[in-house]
């Protein structure tokens, strides 16, 4: 199989993965693959883009690329959103370990 092939595989291969993880409920990984499948993508149209010796290729492969690209946004939305919603979670449960180590402590007044 030609490189162009492989590297094409390797993205698609990614998106599946995002649809997994995604039933998994796994956001950080989801949101590390999709930003490393975006490079990716990105990476493959530098050094393989679009052209007469490749057009049939693409033909046949950008179609259901871009249909999955539209399921594979809304994975991504909802992976960030549940990655904030984890670290602003996070964020409150500290202050409130805070707020209760430091509720004994004297309040000093300037």
């Amino acid at each position: 199989m030609a490189t162009m092939e492989k590297s094409w595989d390797s993205i698609a291969e990614m998106g599946q993965q995002m649809q997994q993880l995604a039933n998994d409920n796994d956001w950080p990984r989801i949101a590390d693959l999709a930003r490393l499948r975006h490079e990716s993508v990105t990476v493959h149209f530098q050094h393989y883009p679009v052209s007469p010796g490749n057009a049939e290729f693409y033909q046949n492969h950008l179609h259901s690329f871009f249909q999955l690209e539209q399921q594979l946004k809304q994975v991504v939305d909802s992976a960030r959103k549940n990655v904030l919603k984890d670290i602003n979670h996070h964020n409150h449960s500290r202050r409130a370990i805070n707020a209760y180590q430091n509720a004994g402590k004297p309040v000093h007044s300037t």
